[in-house]
């Protein structure tokens, strides 16, 4: 897990293990004392590994494609905001030109195959 917050969690629990090694040092110690210690260790291992992305897939995408396009195509602008946002569009500038319209921003679309189904798309009304 990365990030402030697991990182403070990864040194919350590895303050505990040797506060918990310390009492076992001391003559305080236990069979409880040795599991809690084994078992803040296992935390702080889970929290360090990286999680596996799912390989990107045409299905995948293009079932996130149809729920986000769905979104898209409403008449509602929060919404259509909300999801862009969701796809991390912080800015979309839009120019004429001699033959109509032209659209520049940046999107994630790596979303939209994370995110997946068209229920997760869809939640969000």
């Amino acid at each position: 897990m990365k990030g402030p917050n697991g990182e403070k969690e990864i040194a919350k629990l590895t303050r505990e293990v040797a506060h918990l090694i310390d009492s076992l040092a001391a003559g305080k110690g236990s069979a409880s004392i040795t599991s809690a210690i084994a078992e803040r260790e296992s935390k702080i291992a889970l929290l360090k590994s990286a999680p596996v992305a799912a390989p990107a897939s045409k299905p995948r995408f293009l079932e996130g494609y149809a729920g986000f396009r769905v979104l898209l195509n409403q008449k509602h602008p929060q919404q259509v905001r909300q999801t862009l946002r969701k796809l991390g569009v912080d800015r979309i500038v839009v120019t004429r030109t001699a033959t109509g319209w032209d659209f520049q921003g940046d999107v994630d679309l790596g979303r939209l195959v994370n995110n997946g189904s068209q229920e997760t798309w869809c939640d969000m009304k």
